[in-house]
């Protein structure tokens, strides 16, 4: 509505007529103004220059940026890129980020980029290795232009507050971009003290908040008290989001955000204004299916529930399967009690 004109199929001589008469009138709403000097340059792929203008549009769409380091695998290269091209969900670029191969990597990559078709394609060659696949992969996030980059702590090692602290201090050097800590013991056997995300906080300017998922208050408070004013406190369990904007947290990341985006937004924004009762109402409301998370194994029951509303959520990867059909008897009702259509 306000947008176009509808116009008879296959009639091209209407449709014409109506694109001139929308990029020529000056009263159209403004974003068609900025689109009449958006012109494709002939350098950029046509992918690129659609994805441009639906920005300019105020209409963007959901974007998909492939990202893939390399060192010294030329032979697997070609199949990599394959993979990735043979995708059905539109492309917006690839980066290719070679980090001084001694093979003939690049040499390969520049023969793969005459069929990367409509995909625009990024390569960033260092002259020396850098030493450090995480550093790669950070450069690859940072050239997709992503807003923020999250570090969780890393699992299966169990390293001192010395060693944590050289582990994230060496990421936020790595880019330039706002980054968030991420504590999740219960996943990696590995706690953020309060101190060490303190130093962090003062010692690394990007480095501006945490996702704490240890679901402890009382180290969330914690958080808060410690660490600077501007500092992020982010609640990373579901269950506690009211309670965590009741402590001075800003917000919360939730894995029930994939079902039900729409009453945590509505419990937050009752808590803004005043309205803590109803905001309790939907935390309660959520409660159960954050409960149901070990229907199971996570993240299986939150792709389970988007699959049966009907939404892609993608593949589970093994060795994770689908839930049983005793499992889903248990998650249907609880979908419905939160107004999903199932």
């Amino acid at each position: 509505k306000n947008n176009g004109a509808l116009v008879p199929r296959f009639d091209i001589k209407t449709m014409v007529q109506s694109l001139a008469r929308i990029l020529t009138n000056e009263t159209m709403d403004s974003k068609w103004s900025r689109a009449r000097h958006f012109r494709r340059r002939p350098d950029v792929p046509f992918g690129a220059y659609v994805h441009d203008l639906l920005h300019a549009l105020r209409l963007p769409p959901k974007t998909v940026s492939v990202v893939i380091p390399n060192y010294n695998y030329a032979h697997f290269l070609p199949e990599r890129i394959k993979t990735i091209l043979d995708q059905t969900y539109p492309i917006r670029e690839l980066i290719i980020l070679d980090d001084a191969s001694t093979d003939n990597s690049l040499q390969v990559i520049e023969e793969l980029l005459e069929v990367a078709g409509g995909i625009a394609v990024r390569v960033v060659a260092n002259t020396t290795n850098s030493g450090s696949v995480s550093r790669q992969w950070l450069r690859g996030v940072e050239a997709a232009g992503c807003d923020y980059l999250s570090v969780i702590t890393p699992s299966f090692i169990t390293p001192s507050t010395e060693e944590l602290y050289d582990h994230f201090s060496a990421a936020a050097e790595s880019v330039k971009l706002p980054t968030l800590l991420y504590g999740n013991p219960a996943r990696t056997n590995n706690p953020l003290p309060t101190h060490l995300v303190a130093a962090l906080a003062r010692d690394h300017a990007n480095i501006k908040g945490i996702k704490d998922s240890t679901g402890d208050l009382q180290q969330f408070a914690a958080y808060i008290r410690e660490c600077p004013d501007d500092f992020w406190v982010i609640m990373g369990r579901d269950s506690l989001v009211l309670a965590s904007l009741q402590y001075g947290g800003v917000g919360a990341i939730c894995a029930t955000g994939n079902v039900v985006p729409e009453l945590l937004v509505r419990l937050y924004d009752c808590f803004v204004a005043g309205d803590v009762q109803e905001a309790l109402r939907l935390q309660r409301l959520i409660n159960p299916l954050r409960e149901a998370f070990n229907l199971g194994s996570f993240p299986a029951m939150i792709k389970h529930a988007v699959r049966l509303m009907g939404r892609p959520g993608g593949i589970l990867r093994r060795p994770l399967k689908w839930l049983s059909d005793e499992d889903e008897v248990k998650l249907v009702p609880l979908l419905r009690n939160l107004g999903c259509q199932i």
